[in-house]
């Protein structure tokens, strides 16, 4: 599923992002796997986001692992993506 996750949002950074770099990081934290996608891209607000499938399709991956999922982001400021899941 992190797999599935990553994909998505790489792909969602490609396609909407308009960035130039973008920085995976998979790291083992206090007893979780933590995921950090990180992007120099447009950003976005999520208030001009409709409801789109693949941020759903996201959270509900998240949730089915039992983790946890934190998007930092504003109009120009790129994406930060950090996602912990138990071990």
């Amino acid at each position: 599923h992190l797999y599935r996750v990553s994909q998505e949002i790489i792909s969602n950074t490609i396609k909407h992002a308009q960035a130039s770099s973008l920085m995976i990081q998979l790291m083992i934290r206090e007893n979780r796997l933590v995921l950090r996608i990180e992007d120099n891209g447009k950003g976005f607000s999520f208030a001009a986001v409709s409801e789109g499938a693949g941020l759903l399709n996201i959270q509900n991956r998240v949730t089915l692992l039992k983790g946890e999922m934190h998007i930092d982001t504003a109009p120009g400021a790129g994406v930060i993506c950090l996602i912990r899941v138990p071990l």
